[in-house]
C-alpha cells in the first residue's frame, strides 16, 4: 500500500510517517518549501520516504505530488488541524457546528480526484456508524443534569462508565460542572472507552470487519490486557502528577 501524508514536517506528521513505515507501507509525503525535515530525519525514517516539497495553497502542486505517489491512501492532516483550530478560535470554544467531520469529507472529495475512492465500503461501514450514532443519542438523552463532585475518584468512575456508555455527553456533563483535572479525566474518558468495543468508535469499526468481537465476553477475555492497562495508567498518572483540578473553560466563556 502506498500513502500521502500532508503536513510531514510536524510533529504529529511525522510520527504517523513513521509508523506507516514500521508497518511496511511506501510512503510519500509532502512538507513545505523550504519547511524542516529534522523531524522524520530524527525518527530514523528519511531515507525510507519520498519527501515533495509542495504549497498546500497550490492545488497543482499537490495533485502532482498525489499522482506521482500513485497513493492508496491520503492523510490530509493540515485539513483536520486547521479546521480544529480555526473552529475553536472563531466559535470561543463552543462548536458550532461538525467541523472535523467537514473538514474530513472535503478531503475526501478533494483527494477523490487524485486516487479514487473505494466507495463500496460505505455500504458495510454505514451500519456501525448508525449504531454508533444511536449509542450517542441514547447516552445524551440521559436524564442526569450533573456529575459527583469532582475528585480523582469520579474521574475514573467515568473513566469505567465511558466503556458502557459514549463519552462525549460524559465530557460535556464535565466540562459545564468544572473543577475537573482535565488532563487526569481526558486520560479516563479516552482510554476507559476503549475497554469495551463499544464504548469506542474504532471498537465499532474494528468489529464491522471481525463481527465476532462483538461478543462482550470474547473482547474482554482476549483483550483483559487493555481495562488493566487501563487502571495501571490511571494510577501512574495520578501518582506522578497529582489531582490538579482547573476551572471549566466552557464555563469560563461566558
Amino acid at each position: 500500500m502506498r500513502a500521502l501524508v500532508t503536513g510531514a514536517g510536524g510533529f504529529v506528521g511525522a510520527h504517523l510517517v513513521a509508523r506507516l513505515v514500521a508497518d511496511g507501507w511506501d510512503v510519500t509525503c509532502t512538507v513545505r518549501p523550504g519547511g524542516s525535515q529534522a523531524r522524520i530525519t530524527d525518527l530514523g525514517v528519511r531515507g525510507a520516504v519520498d519527501v515533495v516539497e509542495a504549497d498546500l495553497s497550490d492545488r497543482g502542486a499537490t495533485d502532482a505530488a498525489g499522482r506521482a505517489a500513485r497513493v492508496d491512501v491520503a492523510f490530509l492532516l493540515a485539513a483536520a488541524v486547521t479546521a480544529n483550530i480555526l473552529a475553536n478560535m472563531l466559535s470561543e470554544g463552543e462548536e458550532t457546528a461538525p467541523w472535523m467531520g467537514i473538514a474530513l469529507w472535503a478531503g475526501i472529495i478533494v483527494t477523490s480526484l487524485v486516487a479514487k475512492p473505494d466507495w463500496s465500503v460505505i455500504r458495510p461501514a454505514a451500519k456501525g456508524a448508525m449504531f454508533l450514532a444511536a449509542l450517542v443519542v441514547a447516552a445524551s438523552l440521559m436524564p442526569v443534569k450533573g456529575l459527583p463532585e469532582p475528585s480523582w475518584q469520579s474521574a475514573f468512575g467515568l473513566g469505567l462508565l465511558s466503556s458502557l456508555f459514549d463519552n462525549i455527553p460524559l465530557t460535556v456533563l464535565a466540562l459545564k460542572q468544572g473543577g475537573y483535572d482535565w488532563a487526569l479525566l481526558a486520560y479516563a474518558v479516552g482510554v476507559g472507552g476503549s475497554m469495551v468495543w463499544f464504548g469506542t468508535s474504532a471498537g465499532v469499526a474494528l468489529t464491522n470487519e471481525f463481527p465476532e468481537g462483538r461478543s462482550l465476553v470474547k473482547w474482554l477475555k482476549q483483550g483483559w490486557f487493555v481495562p488493566v492497562s487501563f487502571v495501571v495508567g490511571f494510577f501512574i498518572m495520578l501518582l506522578l502528577l497529582g489531582w490538579n483540578p482547573a476551572p471549566s473553560p466552557v464555563a469560563g466563556a461566558h
